[in-house]
């Protein structure tokens, strides 16, 4: 329901943003470090984990935005809309191990907060659905399990200029995915994850 969610809040913004500023789609490549955090109590017997570590990642983004869609306090702000899919990741530790998967939808607000030169230097805001793909493997046993929750992100970036309707941008953006408690769910393998990435991408206008 949140992926759908998500969806319609696009589409909403599409149809109120269209007409403002200039449009562009874009796509990026990111890199980061993430803490993740597990408890398998919900499978029931002895064999419950709790656990916290630290582990790299990948991830590929495209979406669509609209640029000086509106204006805050004076300052000029895009607005964008975009899917982003992570690099399907496996963690040993010790006799059991987890496999992930993500894809997450998000609106964000970038506002401007200098521009010269042909660059913007941009902070931003901004919050969607994700959907989780956790499997965990301890010996003969294996469950795997789906769940989608909201999620809330932060960034800076710069954007430069580079001809012909297209801006290159580098991103750091840091993201707190909360725990999953998907409605019925009574095993469902509890996960947290704080993220911070740098993404390298290209907007291009249309």
């Amino acid at each position: 329901m949140g992926l759908l969610a998500g969806m319609a809040l696009a589409a909403a913004l599409w149809s109120g943003a269209a007409a403002a500023g200039e449009r562009y789609g874009f796509v990026s490549m990111g890199l980061g470090a993430a803490r993740h955090q597990f408890d398998t109590a919900a499978l029931g017997g002895s064999g419950r984990v709790r656990e916290a570590f630290e582990a790299g990642g990948a991830s590929l983004g495209v979406g669509i935005g609209w640029r000086d869609a509106v204006r805050l306090g004076g300052l000029p702000v895009d607005i964008e809309i975009e899917v982003r899919a992570s690099r399907t990741e496996s963690f040993a530790r010790g006799s059991h191990s987890y496999v992930l998967a993500r894809q997450q939808v998000a609106v964000a607000a970038w506002a401007t907060l200098a521009e010269g030169g042909g660059v913007r230097v941009q902070a931003g805001l901004g919050a969607g659905a994700r959907r989780l793909a956790i499997t965990y493997r301890d010996g003969a046993l294996s469950r795997f399990d789906v769940d989608r929750a909201p999620y809330a992100m932060a960034g800076l970036r710069g954007v430069r200029e580079m001809g012909e309707g297209r801006r290159g941008f580098v991103e750091l953006r840091y993201t707190v995915h909360p725990t999953p408690k998907g409605p019925g769910q009574t095993a469902s393998i509890e996960h947290e994850m704080n993220d911070l990435e740098v993404l390298v991408g290209v907007q291009q206008e249309f």
